[in-house]
């Protein structure tokens, strides 16, 4: 946009507008910054004229707007429509969704801001559904290279998101009403949540199945939730850790201890990082300001099984391990 159209009012306002970002602006903007789809260079609450656009990208003359609740009305839409068409007078094209598009359909928005910026995309595309498809779409096998590759791109992008938060979500619901062993009987989500927290940690959030997998590795040994059930949802990878993770629970205890000290070794890398941050979790859980004799009988008895299982499974990553050290030391110290 020619520098000069924008007034320093609007600049002014445009950083204020920055801060105060609605969530659905905000959860937008962490899919469109940095050139993350599809190399578009997106910029945020970008003054043009006498108008700030919400989104756009100049290098394919694309402006992209969240409406709030308050577009519904008349005179709201009158204004919009005269914001639109100065837009079109400078060769831009706008596209709308409502706030509840970007929150509930946001690969569906991604994939229709890609078609939208594919050189001769028609004027009026429809807003893809949830997880792709859509009667009205054009056919997968008319459209171009470049919108598969890139509709391949948003969907391996945003998938991360929606394991994780669909994992959380699950683990929550099938768990609620449990309580974790010590801490005053605390909701045994907090446990799983300890978990997937420790191994995103532990990758620096680069593996979004293995903290799925954390949300979820006690979802089979102890809910009604199946294999099967978990395969309808996620993937094979994310299925396969919180199969290595569950125990037989028809054998008795002390036979269920022997056998995960005997596994550990042959684990799959991603299921012992998660079998370390299960026993970093539970050893802390079991640490008392001032701990009864039971307590504490318990808390060596646990820290001395969890030590031979984890012996099993280190090397794989060296934060994770020093984190189990420290609990055990913590632990000793109580004893």
């Amino acid at each position: 946009m020619p520098h000069d159209e924008v007034s320093e009012f609007q600049r002014i306002r445009a950083k204020q507008l920055r801060r105060a970002m609605t969530r659905a602006e905000t959860l937008l903007w962490r899919h469109l910054k940095a050139h993350r789809l599809a190399r578009l260079g997106f910029r945020r609450q970008a003054p043009m004229g006498n108008y700030i656009a919400d989104f756009v990208a100049h290098s394919c003359k694309l402006v992209v707007e969240v409406d709030g609740e308050s577009h519904d009305f008349e005179e709201r839409l009158r204004k919009d429509a005269q914001r639109d068409g100065w837009f079109a007078s400078r060769g831009y094209r706008v596209m709308r969704f409502t706030n509840e598009d970007v929150m509930k359909n946001l690969e569906g928005v991604a994939l229709a801001i890609l078609q939208a910026a594919e050189p001769g995309a028609p004027p009026s595309l429809p807003l893809p559904r949830k997880g792709g498809g859509n009667g009205e779409r054009t056919p997968r096998n008319e459209v171009g290279n470049g919108t598969i590759e890139a509709e391949t791109e948003v969907l391996a992008m945003l998938s991360p998101i929606r394991l994780v938060s669909e994992a959380a979500d699950l683990a929550a619901r099938r768990h609620n009403g449990m309580a974790r062993k010590g801490r005053g009987n605390e909701p045994y989500i907090n446990h799983l949540a300890e978990v997937a927290n420790l191994l995103a940690t532990a990758t620096d959030g680069a593996d979004a199945e293995l903290v799925a997998a954390g949300w979820l590795h006690d979802s089979i040994e102890d809910t009604d939730t199946t294999s099967k059930e978990l395969a309808q949802i996620f993937s094979d990878r994310v299925v396969s850790l919180v199969v290595e993770c569950t125990d037989d629970m028809s054998l008795p205890k002390a036979e269920r201890r022997q056998k995960q000290i005997e596994d550990a070794p042959h684990k799959s890398p991603g299921a012992k990082l998660i079998k370390i941050a299960d026993k970093i979790s539970n050893i802390g859980a079991r640490i008392q300001t001032d701990p009864t004799a039971e307590e504490r009988d318990d808390l060596a008895d646990y820290s001395d099984w969890a030590e031979k299982v984890v012996a099993g499974c280190r090397g794989g990553n060296a934060w994770l391990d020093e984190k189990f050290d420290d609990a055990v030391k913590a632990a000793r110290s109580l004893l």
